[in-house]
């Protein structure tokens, strides 16, 4: 027996070393799958070894928001296009977790237009960050500056995705619990292992929907090595309208509608168009945690730009005309309309005394809604300052309405080393949706009567010149 077990063992050795010797009989190693171009979606492989187990998604998708906790800075590069599209975009992408809690946001990069022959053309630059409070774009083409001053996670978004920054941003990672909306689709599932970029990755996909109906298919690749994701892609399935023939008045109720043998009246309509899936998918390369960022989450005013305030919003369907009455005067970027009386307030100054918007009733009063931790809040003071010494003895009241998202920041003190003397108001906040406040800094003239006169969000060069011709047309 043993001498036929000594037999059998040398067998076997002698058959290994003549698969090993022999590129034909050894098994070929599998060939490494090319990179797909980034503007295609790839394709998953999801055919596994029998004998290996699909980790479950839940699993993948919980190492991931460990490795995201454990993470005080994100960056990558990122490589955005889409199936159909005619752009694409390359961008840097950075993010780091914000003192209050959260985490700051910032892409650079450019966005491309793909032509015909199949080379790009540069259409412009991407400058897009979030600092914790405030998102901001430079726009170069046209020399301004976008911001919002950010409340929900689903405004920032969509800034991003107005900013053709969108697109490039995990957003799942970067959720107050990481991947917590992934994790929570009952349609989350593992779909296979890819490599992209010469990162081995999980796959898993989930689903979610939208509040118009639509259904978002998202792919997550997340790599088996650093558990950070490596691709995202997302394809966005319109939901469609039921389609019902059309009745003809002399048809008769068992009448089959018109049409070739075994076609549905809703085959036609479901080519349109607007029915048809999109797709966008970002690769990532040069994927690191706590190790530098590429871009700066606060983004400074250059010299000669414009700053615009601006409320993201989804883009809503074209409604239909009507005929409508007369029209009341349109309110700047959504503001308290000419005319309107000003909403009172009782609010506490630097030095803890109750001040009311009636205290100055017979004057014309300019309000400044405004924040030291806002860069075109400070760019706007010294025009204001200098409204304030030119009308301070002739019946004008100037008022810096203050708001603060940091409790130990001091104003009173931030206006005094400045050498800002007009009036100073806190807890601007509370009385903010009551002056339909959607950027800082807003402001307002308000006539003798405590009407409005004029109104404007962000700092433009130009309000002063502006503010004091209302005024001095207001004391006539």
């Amino acid at each position: 027996m043993a001498a036929r077990m000594i037999l059998g063992t040398a067998r076997a050795t002698i058959l290994g070393a003549m698969l090993m010797a022999s590129p034909t009989l050894a098994q070929s190693k599998t060939p490494e799958r090319p990179v797909p171009p980034s503007l295609q979606k790839p394709a998953v492989d999801k055919a596994k070894s029998p004998s290996v187990k699909a980790e479950d998604p839940k699993a993948i998708l919980g190492k991931a928001a460990e490795a995201m906790k454990k993470a005080s800075v994100l960056r990558y590069r990122a490589n955005t296009g889409g199936e159909g599209a005619g752009s694409f975009a390359k961008t840097g992408v950075s993010f780091a977790k914000a003192e209050a809690g959260g985490w700051k946001v910032s892409v650079v990069g450019e966005l491309f237009a793909k032509n015909p022959d199949g080379s790009a053309k540069s259409l412009r630059t991407i400058e897009v960050a979030f600092d914790g409070i405030t998102a901001r774009s430079i726009k170069q083409n046209e020399k301004i500056v976008a911001e919002y001053d950010v409340r929900k996670p689903e405004d920032l978004k969509l800034f991003f995705n107005n900013h053709d920054a969108g697109a490039s941003v995990v957003w799942e990672a970067i959720e107050d619990v990481p991947f917590a909306s992934a994790l929570a689709s009952p349609a989350l599932k593992s779909i296979g292992t890819d490599n992209v970029e010469g990162a081995t990755c999980d796959v898993v996909q989930y689903e979610a929907t939208g509040a118009d109906g639509a259904t978002q298919v998202v792919e997550l690749a997340i790599s088996i090595d650093d558990h950070l994701p490596r691709r995202v892609s997302r394809t966005f399935k319109p939901q469609k309208a039921e389609a019902k023939p059309e009745a003809k008045p002399d048809a008769k109720p068992d009448a089959k509608p018109e049409g070739k043998p075994g076609e549905k009246p809703s085959d036609k309509t479901s080519e349109r168009p607007q029915d048809k899936p999109t797709s966008r998918v970002t690769t990532m390369t040069e994927v690191a945690a706590n190790d530098g960022v590429l871009g700066a989450f606060v983004l400074n005013t250059p010299d000669g730009f414009m700053v615009k305030s601006e409320t993201p919003r989804k883009p809503k369907p074209e409604a239909p005309k009507r005929e409508q009455g007369p029209q009341q005067p349109m309110a700047e970027r959504g503001l308290l309309a000419k005319g309107t009386e000003a909403p009172a307030w009782t609010l506490k100054d630097g030095e803890g005394k109750d001040v009311k918007l009636s205290d100055y009733k017979g004057k014309v009063v300019v309000l400044d809604f405004w924040g030291s931790w806002c860069p075109p809040c400070r760019a706007a003071m010294p025009g204001i300052q200098k409204l304030h010494e030119k009308f301070k003895d002739k019946g004008v009241a100037v008022v810096g309405l203050n708001y603060e998202r940091n409790a130990a920041a001091n104003p009173a003190k931030f206006m005094k080393d400045n050498g800002y003397t007009y009036n100073l108001v806190l807890k601007a906040d509370t009385i903010a949706d009551k002056y339909k406040v959607n950027g800082w800094p807003t402001f307002y003239i308000l006539d003798r009567q405590g009407k409005v006169l004029w109104s404007a969000v962000g700092h433009d060069p130009s309000h002063e010149e502006q503010m004091s011709k209302v005024i001095e047309e207001a004391l006539k």
